[in-house]
C-alpha cells in the first residue's frame, strides 16, 4: 500500500469479514428467490385488468413482463447463491491454509 502498511504484492484476508459478507449475499439471494416466486404465486390473469380489449392487452403485456422480471430475479438469485458459496469457500480455504501453515511452521525445523 502507498502508506507502507503492507508489503508490495502482499494480500491479507479476514475470513470472518468475508463470511459476514457471504451471509449478506445469502440474504440478498433469498430475497431475490422469493421475489422470483412471487408473481407466479398469485392468481393474476388478464381478466383482472377489465373486459375492454385494450385493458386486456395491457394486462397481457404486464403479466408477460412480470414473468420475465421474475425469471431475471431467479437468475440473479442463483448468481448470488453461487457468490455466497464462493465467498464461504474462500474464507474456509484461508482458515485451512493458515491452520496448515501454523502447524507446519510450528514443527521442529519448520520446513516443508
Amino acid at each position: 500500500m502507498p502508506d507502507g502498511s503492507q508489503p508490495s504484492g502482499g494480500t491479507e484476508m479476514d475470513p470472518e469479514a468475508v463470511s459476514a459478507i457471504a451471509d449478506e449475499v445469502d440474504e440478498l439471494a433469498q430475497a431475490l428467490t422469493a421475489a422470483a416466486a412471487y408473481p407466479t404465486a398469485g392468481e393474476l390473469s388478464v381478466d383482472n385488468f377489465g373486459g375492454l380489449p385494450a385493458a386486456q392487452r395491457v394486462g397481457a403485456d404486464f403479466l408477460k413482463m412480470n414473468q420475465q422480471l421474475a425469471t431475471s430475479f431467479g437468475y440473479v438469485g442463483q448468481l448470488m447463491t453461487a457468490t455466497e458459496n464462493a465467498l464461504k469457500a474462500a474464507a474456509g480455504l484461508q482458515v485451512d491454509t493458515e491452520t496448515q501453515a501454523a502447524d507446519t511452521f510450528g514443527r521442529v525445523g519448520g520446513a516443508f
